[in-house]
């Protein structure tokens, strides 16, 4: 490391690091460059020149790359002494009081924020990461037991927290065995080359911790590099979608944290000193420039003026001025071009007669809580927000509708390593904190590493830009037989629905030895005058016709012969249905074949539709025998399969587990009581056997049995911080899901990816195998006999590409999951980076959907839920 003491403009000494550190005790060889042309005024509210910084060449580490993993550190990951993890931290926090002043003035200088802040804020936080993950290395074998680390991680840390941000992804990387190169921003390098130096005084095996510098170019090139297995980036949206879309298809994880604009709603029924501080505090903190600083104030009607003028008068009392002034509430912005940028801004609102003075906050009022969440959801980000009101209730209900990663109750910028932060929306995606932030850093071991060899040319503007002609899809025929596999409940039937019955009981129906083939419904008087009432809605009403039918009798009918019935007391008949008695019948079997050339609609918004094109295509079996047609769909139909989705996913989404779990049993009862069904079909579609026909069917319902237990076990966790009070965390849906099958399993992949979703709250939009699509298209009739609400699962059959194509750009789909080639699974990760939806492809790597591990595992449950944080701070009584 190389020291240098320089003497600034002012006549200020300040030591700053001129060297690109290389955790092997080298310093990579680089030259001293005037680079005054991006560092230029960098930290300085009074504009000095910054101190020159070496900047590294990408010759020079292309040598240190090969330095970056050395096998004995990834490896042994689950074996790693927690200690070699929190060294880091024990460092920063037991080494002289000088070291620590140097982190945060360092941060200080370069960044611009007051140091006071570096010092209470970002410095600690530091320490808090490097303990709280140092457990977690720890812990790995038994609470992540079957993941593998992935091996090299780029960590691109903000400009405006550089430590803060820095610390949140390098100790979870660490702590899951990786190795780390950490690319700081062009502005602020410092603070991460004296991390380094600190790790190397904590003894970290050499090549473990990286520190390299270079502009946006350089930072590219890193992200590509093969050795990379997985890129975290903190910074601007444009920028996050650049990598998006740079890295698409590479098989690489990217964890993005972007810009957000953040809402504080405060009620009338706030603390209105308390709000206002808090306010102030997140209009301040890091001069605004941190992802999370609030942007949008929304007050209340009946409290807006007087809020408002309170406000003015606070930031009235705010110092402006060098972070290095113990006495600043705000420091200098982290470069010139910010600054710059930012006066072009208020000139231009200037320009159009606009008064703009400073601080600047942008405010509304809102009249009801309803309206408040309207506004605060009014936008395509959805990082944070915070709630100010003393009504518990009313915090909570706007809490859980607010569309965002975070929500603070009556505070703000609350943060540490046991909860974590994140957003949706183009608010990016990834977690950093919490248990949830250790995933972007491991893999499954019964997954390989995804090869990164450039994909093929492909244009991607024409990527299933139109279907191609109705092709016949060719497969092998065959039977199967039919027999109940799970104990069914039969509902009552009438007014066009399956009813529950009054008496809520059932009776036994059974076979030959006493076996039970399942249960019936036991109906009441109650039951047959709903079915009455049902039936006289429905009856024509031409009375005179049916008083004729009382004169006359078919001819084939004999007349009835009237001998006495014996005694019987008739006020007795029928009083009480007898206990559940069993209803002894004899079972048999029978073959399924279609006698018809069927036509199979599309079925969205709960009923089969036509398609828009107006086509259809030919499924066909060996020797050309065509088993059926399915519809031609198109844009207009995936258009109108997502309206349907998104009109039900408020509902579906607020429905308690319970009774999404009755519904997926319920599903899988219906399916199991057509196995031989599906069993014959998929024979006829594939070439499996009947045996592998009937395991498939017996997989995929145990497969609705395991997501409707699901349903209710996986609401979230309360989080143990430092905070007084309570950080709950909250699995919430996504929203709008589409997902695209696999060609193999055509039944059992289609079920295991459409039921954790649905199990979860989601809505999907779905297309089945493309080779086999018959067996999901039958599901539809489970479906509207399964009472599945309408809107909740979609299917769309058609041009695999075509259908991608349209739902990876359609911006009211909050997530895709593609599982086909590896040319698809680069097109979704790149079209997906227009509006930051979440994707999961398999980029072209089959996967065993019978395995329990690869076709139902935690990773399903993970891609299902969106995680929000609610902190809920305490202090009425002991508020010390």
């Amino acid at each position: 490391m190389i020291w240098r003491r320089r003497r600034c403009r002012q006549g200020k000494e300040r030591s700053m690091l001129t060297a690109a550190k290389m955790n092997d005790n080298k310093s990579a060889d680089s030259t001293e460059k005037d680079i005054s042309r991006i560092f230029k005024d960098m930290s300085y509210a009074t504009v000095q020149e910054g101190c020159s910084v070496a900047e590294s060449w990408l010759s020079d580490h292309g040598r240190a790359l090969n330095h970056f993993i050395n096998g004995e550190w990834t490896v042994a990951a689950g074996q790693q002494d927690r200690h070699t993890v929190s060294n880091p931290a024990t460092a920063s926090q037991d080494t002289s009081r000088s070291t620590r002043s140097l982190l945060s003035v360092v941060e200080s200088m370069e960044s611009g924020k007051p140091a006071r802040e570096s010092r209470e804020v970002d410095t600690p936080a530091l320490v808090r990461h490097f303990y709280h993950y140092a457990g977690w290395a720890q812990l790995m074998t038994s609470e992540l037991n079957g993941s593998t680390p992935l091996g090299c991680v780029l960590v691109i840390p903000s400009s405006s927290c550089p430590l803060l941000s820095l610390a949140c992804s390098v100790a979870p990387a660490l702590a899951m065995g990786n190795v780390v190169i950490v690319k700081p921003a062009l502005q602020t390098p410092l603070a991460a080359l004296l991390f380094a130096e600190i790790c190397t005084e904590a003894g970290l095996p050499p090549g473990v911790i990286n520190v390299v510098t270079g502009d946006d170019a350089f930072e590219e090139e890193l992200a590509v590099n093969a050795v990379v297995k997985s890129v975290t980036f903190t910074g601007t949206t444009e920028r996050g979608r650049t990598l998006r879309r740079l890295l698409a298809g590479s098989g690489k994880k990217l964890s993005l944290q972007l810009s957000g604009k953040s809402a504080a709603i405060v009620f009338d029924s706030a603390d209105v000193d308390s709000a206002i501080e808090g306010v102030t505090e997140s209009l301040c903190f890091s001069q605004g420039q941190v992802a999370w600083a609030m942007s949008r104030l929304l007050v209340q009607e009946t409290i807006f003026e007087s809020f408002m003028s309170k406000l003015k008068t606070r930031l009235k009392r705010l110092r402006v001025g060098d972070g290095l002034d113990k006495t600043c509430d705000i420091g200098a912005l982290v470069s010139q071009d910010d600054r710059l940028r930012l006066a072009a801004f208020v000139d231009d609102a200037r320009s159009q007669g606009a008064e703009v003075p400073g601080p600047l906050v942008v405010a509304m009022s809102f009249r009801t809580a309803k309206e408040a969440i309207a506004l605060s959801n009014a936008s395509k980000y959805g990082l944070a927000a915070s709630i100010w009101t003393e009504i518990l209730s009313l915090g909570l209900e706007v809490a859980m509708a607010i569309k965002v990663g975070t929500v603070w109750l009556n505070g703000y910028n609350m943060c540490d390593a046991a909860a974590g932060m994140g957003g949706c929306r183009q608010s990016g995606f990834g977690r950093d904190g919490g248990k949830e932030g250790l995933y972007q850093y491991v893999r499954p071991a019964w997954q390989e590493t995804v090869a990164t060899p450039a994909v093929e040319s492909v244009d991607y503007t024409k990527f299933g830009a139109s279907p191609p002609n109705n092709a016949a899809i060719t497969k092998d025929v065959s039977n199967a037989d039919d027999k109940p596999r799970v104990d069914k409940t039969y509902k009552l039937y009438y007014g066009g629905g399956q009813k529950r019955p009054d008496s809520q009981s059932v009776r036994a129906v059974e076979g030959k030895g006493g076996k039970v083939l399942g249960h019936i419904s036991e109906g009441s008087r109650k039951d047959i005058r709903n079915a009455v009432e049902a039936a006289n809605k429905a009856a024509p009403g031409n009375t005179f016709l049916q008083g004729l039918y009382q004169y006359v009798r078919p001819a084939w009918q004999e007349t009835v012969a009237t001998p006495a019935v014996e005694s019987v007391d008739y006020t007795k008949f029928g009083a009480s249905p007898p206990n559940n008695a069993a209803i002894t019948k004899d079972v048999s079997n029978a073959d399924d074949k279609p006698r018809v050339d069927k036509t199979y609609k599309l079925y969205y918004g709960g009923g089969q539709k036509r398609p828009d094109s107006q086509s259809v295509r030919a499924v066909e079996g060996k020797g050309g025998k065509v088993l059926g047609h399915i519809s031609e769909g198109s844009r207009k139909d995936i258009r109108n399969a997502v309206e349907a989705a998104n009109k039900a996913a408020p509902g579906w989404g607020k429905k308690p587990g319970h009774n999404r779990a009755q519904i997926l049993f319920y599903v899988a009862e219906n399916l199991d009581t057509r196995r031989a069904e599906f069993a014959s079909q998929l024979m006829v579609c594939t070439d499996c056997t009947l045996e592998e026909g009937q395991r498939q069917v017996d997989l995929s319902v145990q497969r609705l049995f395991h997501w409707a237990a699901y349903c209710d076990k996986h609401g979230g966790s309360v989080q143990e911080t430092p905070l007084c009070g309570a950080t709950v965390k909250l699995h919430e849906p996504v929203g709008v899901v589409g997902i695209i099958c696999p060609q193999v399993a055509p039944l059992l992949g289609f079920v295991s990816l459409f039921a954790p979703a649905v199990a979860r709250g989601n809505c999907v939009v779905i297309v089945p195998s493309m080779s086999c699509p018959l067996p999901a298209l039958d599901l539809y009739q489970v479906f509207d006999t399964s009472d599945v609400p309408a809107g909740v699962i979609n299917i769309i059959t058609g041009d695999r590409a075509h259908l991608t194509k349209h739902l990876a750009e359609h911006h009211d789909v909050q997530a895709v999951w593609y599982f086909g080639s590896r040319v698809g699974s680069k097109f979704v990760e790149s079209a997906a980076a227009e509006n930051m939806k979440r994707t999961w492809v398999n980029y072209g790597m089959e996967r065993n959907w019978e395995d329990r591990q690869e076709g139902q595992g935690e990773e399903f449950l993970r891609h299902a839920v969106h995680v929000k944080n609610v902190w809920m701070p305490m202090g009425e009584i002991f508020a010390n």
